[in-house]
């Protein structure tokens, strides 16, 4: 995996998620917001990280910037993620509403700037029924 990619030591018994976000202190606002909510995060800062990071771990949750400013674009990203491993659950972000496949295969959206607590809560919703009950963390 790319260098810039960042995995918190990963637990058999709770819900992993994937947050792709080119921002850096977004990313790792986010990342954290999602720690203390006792879900595993790895994070990457574009496409290309995230794509390495989806074909070797056990995913639960994908959560990707659909507009990244280098290394791929995030709306493809999904795509892949969810033709691959379509039991994976989508999260996007993005500067508009969605259209096309995102539409299709998301299982929410947030438009950005976006509120972390409130991404946070509809991550943990959707983790709810994986591995273990993520609310009694």
């Amino acid at each position: 995996m790319n260098s810039a990619a960042y995995e918190s030591r990963p637990q058999e018994n709770r819900p992993t998620v994937l947050v792709v976000e080119g921002e850096a202190l977004v990313r790792l606002m986010l990342a954290e917001e999602l720690r203390s909510q006792g879900l595993d995060v790895i994070e990457a800062s574009n496409g290309d990280e995230a794509l390495s990071v989806l074909r070797n771990s056990g995913l639960h949750l994908l959560l990707t910037d659909i507009q990244m400013p280098r290394g791929g674009d995030g709306s493809l990203l999904a795509l892949l993620a969810h033709t691959t491993s379509p039991e994976i659950k989508i999260v996007t972000a993005l500067g508009q509403q969605p259209g096309g496949h995102l539409r299709e295969i998301a299982h929410a959206f947030f438009l950005k700037p976006y509120d972390l607590t409130a991404v946070a809560a509809r991550v943990k919703e959707l983790m709810a029924g994986f591995v273990c009950d993520v609310s009694q963390q």
